[in-house]
């Protein structure tokens, strides 16, 4: 037990002597996260639309009612055309529409009628304030149809349009937003890499043991009084603990920082952190005993992440039909499990746990059994 000890402080003082990789370690996955957190945010913000409402008919009140309605805009009114026009000159808003007079009239009428458009320079936003807009007219259509008394009279015509929805994507701002759910860009993307960068911080000891074995100085600890298997188990908890430093420091920094709220079950999060430094190092001792080479293994462990982490949404929430190949990710468990966790949703993050357990209890089963081959000596 000695040995064990020992040989932990020893890799704990080791990983913690290298500052460049230690700066990585901690530093790049909070770097990653307000980077891409807050950059995909701003899809997220509130589109600044300057309206003119010319019409004074008995539509422009149900206009002004939706516009207002509309938790993805942040709308402010012009006094005139040539003040929308203005507002976006100067780039104080994001979008801007102009409302003929006689809109209410020629509605009623039957008669076509056209709005003008004022794009802003970010086609996201651009796509957010058409599709809100056009779903303004798509609902005054149905009202017309199935309800002509609303509007004291038989109206049953659509306003005409004249190009002002082509492009919009409602169904891909639908998608973007179902992946994310209730959370914000930020603690998606948290969970996402700090998953990410848990399995790098666990894989380094085990490929250091290929070096060893190769260079032949793992037949040095070999010869000590002490079993070769206490020797590298003291290795691989000075990693796990170090990978679990990492993890503290990751959410501590994240919430204080950036304010990303991790949930209130601090034990849960726990127990997916400690199982997912216990599936990455399983994982790296398979990959290893599967490998001729330190070299050859690190590339393999390295491609499997990042190709783990991708599918899994950790990259683009939104990944098509790789999606499907998610649930064979352990970073889908893990991320899931702590997505799960920051919504507050208890039953679904015991399930994701429960999957998470199952994937590494096998893995475990697995690096036990060709951890031989990684220490041969032979």
């Amino acid at each position: 037990m000695r040995y064990l000890f020992v040989s932990c402080y020893y890799e704990l003082k080791r990983i913690l002597r290298n500052r460049l990789s230690l700066l990585l370690l901690l530093g790049l996955p909070l770097l990653l996260i307000f980077l891409i957190g807050n950059g995909l945010q701003l899809a997220d913000a509130k589109v600044r639309t300057v309206v003119y409402l010319a019409d004074d008919g008995p539509l422009a009140a149900s206009v002004h009612s939706y516009l207002e309605e509309q938790e993805r805009l942040s709308v402010h009114y012009a006094d005139s055309a040539a003040g929308v026009e203005q507002q976006m000159n100067r780039q104080n808003a994001d979008y801007g529409v102009m409302i003929p007079a006689g809109f209410s009239r020629s509605v009623l009428a039957g008669e076509s009628v056209q709005w003008t458009f004022y794009p802003g320079q970010l086609s996201t936003r651009n796509m957010t304030a058409e599709a809100v807009l056009s779903g303004y007219l798509d609902t005054l259509k149905q009202q017309l149809v199935l309800s002509s008394s609303a509007l004291s009279g038989q109206a049953t015509a659509m306003p005409h349009n004249e190009g002002s929805t082509e492009g919009v994507h409602i169904t891909t701002l639908a998608s973007n937003a179902s992946e994310l759910g209730t959370l914000s860009t930020l603690q998606y993307y948290s969970a996402a890499y700090m998953i990410m960068f848990l399995f790098y911080s666990s894989m380094g000891t085990i490929f250091r043991l290929l070096q060893e074995r190769d260079q032949r100085t793992l037949h040095r600890l070999a010869a000590m009084p002490s079993s070769l298997g206490a020797v590298v188990a003291g290795k691989a908890l000075g990693m796990l603990l170090f990978a679990a430093f990492q993890a503290v420091i990751v959410v501590l920094a994240s919430h204080y920082l950036y304010g990303v709220d991790w949930g209130g079950d601090s034990l849960r999060l726990g127990v997916v952190i400690v199982l997912t430094i216990a599936s990455a190092v399983a994982l790296a001792v398979v990959v290893a005993s599967l490998s001729k080479s330190a070299k050859t293994a690190e590339t393999l462990y390295t491609l499997l992440v990042v190709v783990m982490t991708f599918v899994s949404g950790g990259m683009i929430a939104d990944v098509g039909l790789l999606a499907a190949a998610g649930p064979f990710t352990i970073n889908y468990w893990s991320s899931g499990s702590i997505r799960m966790l920051m919504s507050g949703d208890a039953a679904g993050a015991a399930d994701m746990l429960g999957g998470l357990a199952c994937i590494t209890g096998v893995l475990l089963v697995l690096a036990f059994w060709r951890m031989r081959k990684v220490v041969s000596l032979t």
